[in-house]
């Protein structure tokens, strides 16, 4: 077991209460006479052994300095904990086009019931880590693969179609945006990757289906899984499903907020990974120290009741 502090330097401090220590041990005489110097006076008279715990008692308050200054640098111990986790890499497509501004259900657009959807399902995926691709006439990466959620939580004010330039809303790019989503996962082929598509249209941009089949194809090899949730139709065009079959994954329509969460929850449960994690902790180690420093407190309080009190 290895031991660290937060705040060494504080550690320097130790100094002031090995210096009162040595002064209590070695100090010449006191200038307030106390009982027990008589005892040290005339050995002969009374028993030695008071005169010995009257000097141990006068180390307890360096002691209880010394607790005190080690609990405030803060003792830390690794430890190795072992961890059950979830662990896969997933990039969400999400496609951004004008008509993802339509109504999905009352007071709820198919952008924002996108988003919230995604938002919870991440939220349920410990250990995942979670991509953003948005795509309209071309792609864009908005954040890689990564476990910090507030990226894709504070994401919908500045991806909402109608801030997007308009040069980035022309059109629907399924290609392209499929394409930058495997290459944010390409970076880590060890895991079981996923790209989930979230679109309400089907490719105008030139996407035939030797073209899907053909891209299809680079995401197996690549282990990459494509999922399509489709929020416009409740039949899915031909391609998505060309794309989504051939990886191993499936097109599904969602046509209401509940169906889109069962949906991305069906996902979920299909790829479940859980793998054993090893980590190694940092353990706050200051409760020993704070029984010791109390209890050198009650006994220097205790002695203070006959053994260190002045005559008078």
């Amino acid at each position: 077991m290895e031991m660290a502090y937060d705040k060494p330097e504080l550690l320097l401090l130790l100094l002031f209460p090995a210096f009162l220590a040595v002064a209590q041990l070695w100090r010449p005489g006191a200038s307030l006479t106390l009982p027990v110097d008589d005892v040290r006076s005339n050995p002969d008279r009374a028993d030695r052994v008071l005169a010995a715990l009257a000097s141990v008692v006068g180390l307890l308050p360096p002691a209880i300095l010394a607790a005190a200054i080690l609990i405030l640098a803060g003792p830390r111990r690794l430890e190795t904990v072992e961890d059950v986790a979830t662990v896969r890499n997933v990039v969400v497509c999400l496609d951004v086009s004008y008509s993802m501004e339509d109504d999905f259900a009352p007071d709820l657009k198919r952008y924002d019931a996108a988003l919230k959807a995604v938002d919870a399902f991440a939220s349920r995926c410990r250990g995942t880590a979670f991509g953003l691709v948005v795509f309209g006439a071309s792609a864009i990466r908005w954040v890689p693969p990564t476990r910090d959620l507030d990226v894709i939580q504070r994401a919908p004010p500045f991806l909402r179609p109608k801030t997007l330039p308009r040069e980035l809303m022309g059109s629907t790019d399924i290609e392209a945006g499929v394409r930058t989503a495997a290459i944010a996962l390409r970076a880590d082929l060890r895991r079981d990757n996923l790209i989930i598509l979230i679109t309400d249209g089907e490719d105008n941009s030139g996407l035939s289906p030797e073209s899907a089949r053909g891209l299809a194809e680079e995401l197996r090899y690549d282990r990459i899984k494509l999922h399509v949730v489709h929020v416009g139709l409740p039949v899915i065009p031909a391609l998505m499903d060309i794309l989504a079959g051939q990886t191993g994954g499936l097109a599904q329509p969602a046509l209401e907020p509940s169906t889109l969460q069962q949906v991305l929850d069906d996902i979920g449960r299909l790829h479940k990974v859980s793998t054993k994690i090893v980590r190694t902790v940092r353990v706050n180690d200051s409760g020993l120290l704070a029984w010791v420093g109390l209890g050198l407190t009650f006994l220097y309080a205790a002695s203070l009741l006959g053994l260190r009190y002045t005559p008078w």
